[in-house]
């Protein structure tokens, strides 16, 4: 019944959700849109929350429930699609923190539309120099759709931890240095040793079992 009633609800908001008016980009607080941002984060979260608890009920359940997510993601990528079109990226002073927060959470979740990603860091990067964007949700997002698409991490901020627990970023790119100084960042080794003791301290008895007793740092 439960579940019924959610579904109903969902497909509900993805027949009739609202899209946004054509207006000229400002700078405004905009309380519309950030409703809009708020209404959709919601839904996302509930989705998350969704798939995590009917996980437990089989597969069947589990298939409709990461079905009407997937659909859920869709009609989201269309609705941040035409707000970039409209606004721009939504940051602090368009939406406030909270929702901008929102929004840049919507929009990680937009990998099965890597080219709605792009557009979005491309928004991005229009306003990153005025403030309104957060550096480290704009780096974040731009590793994400460097490995998403195969191409060089410009952060490498994504990393993956070898057998010695260990970490290395993904396929980092030549001038990953510099790009990092620029966005006022430390090194990429300083990093990922901080990495490496995150995960060390998380994993203290499997690494211990390999013979491991200290993080593997660089020299």
């Amino acid at each position: 019944m439960r579940f019924s009633i959610l579904l109903t609800l969902c497909i509900s908001f993805l027949l009739f959700g609202c899209k946004p008016e054509k207006t000229e980009k400002t700078t405004e607080l905009n309380l519309e849109l950030s409703k809009q941002i708020d209404k959709m984060a919601n839904l996302d979260k509930q989705m998350q929350l969704n798939v995590l608890q009917f996980a437990r009920f089989g597969n069947e359940e589990l298939e409709k429930v990461e079905k009407l997510r997937a659909q859920v993601y869709e009609k989201h990528a269309n609705s941040i699609k035409e707000i970039l079109d409209t606004y721009g990226y939504p940051g602090n002073k368009l939406v406030g923190k909270q929702s901008a927060d929102r929004f840049f959470t919507l929009m990680q979740h937009t990998q099965d539309f890597p080219e709605i990603m792009k557009l979005g860091i491309e928004k991005m990067e229009e306003d990153l120099k005025g403030n309104q964007i957060e550096k480290y949700q704009y780096i974040s997002l731009k590793d994400k759709y460097a490995v998403l698409t195969d191409i060089p991490q410009p952060f490498g901020t994504i990393v993956r931890f070898d057998e010695k627990g260990k970490s290395y970023a993904l396929n980092p790119a030549e001038d990953i240095e510099s790009n990092r100084s620029e966005m006022g960042m430390d090194s990429l080794n300083r990093y990922l040793d901080r990495k490496t003791i995150e995960y060390f301290n998380l994993n203290l008895a499997e690494l211990a079992n390999k013979g491991i007793e200290q993080p593997i740092l660089n020299k």
